[in-house]
């Protein structure tokens, strides 16, 4: 069934019309930072991989942004001239990535989670450090307490940028290898 909204127009007694409320408006403080830069999606994605806008080739040399996945945010960053993307869910706790840093490490760019500091390659998804503090801050103590709570080191997912023949593009789980 479709809803739609709408309003009651005219006397109480006269025949029953209904038009449309107009929308809400639309502040920026409604929309993301992603959202005004044309990188914000709903939660479905097709099977095949989450839909990319032509946009996302032209960011700048360290840009981030984020999209919707199928599991949650997914973050995407330029670094060293190439595209990198990650799923954005820390695996410890099921904490956001998005605003976490990215450093650059042995095997490329890699993000670092806010929370308790784990780090996944950008390039292949596999983490290179596993909780070792909370709030930023480096504590074996701390650590060692906290790292029991979110369980064994896990990797998140990379993807793969894919760019059809039509010039849509797609982000594309990789294989893990």
């Amino acid at each position: 069934a479709i809803v739609t909204r709408a309003a009651w127009v005219g006397p109480r007694d006269a025949p029953t019309q209904a038009a449309p409320l107009p929308s809400p408006p639309r502040t920026p403080a409604m929309l993301s930072p992603a959202a005004r830069r044309f990188f914000s999606f709903g939660r479905t994605a097709p099977l095949r991989g989450v839909a990319l806008p032509r946009a996302a080739v032209f960011m700048n040399e360290g840009e981030r942004a984020s999209v919707e996945g199928p599991n949650g945010p997914i973050v995407i960053a330029k670094m060293g001239g190439k595209v990198y993307a990650v799923d954005a869910v820390c695996p410890h706790m099921n904490k956001s990535m998005v605003d976490g840093e990215i450093e650059l490490g042995p095997g490329g760019p890699e993000l670092k989670c806010p929370f308790h500091n784990s780090k996944f390659c950008m390039s292949s998804g596999k983490c290179t450090q596993w909780v070792t503090g909370i709030a930023g801050a480096e504590s074996k103590f701390v650590a060692g307490r906290v790292r029991g709570l979110g369980g064994s080191k896990r990797d998140v997912s990379a993807y793969n940028i894919v760019t059809a023949a039509d010039g849509s593009m797609t982000l594309e789980k990789k294989v893990a290898e």
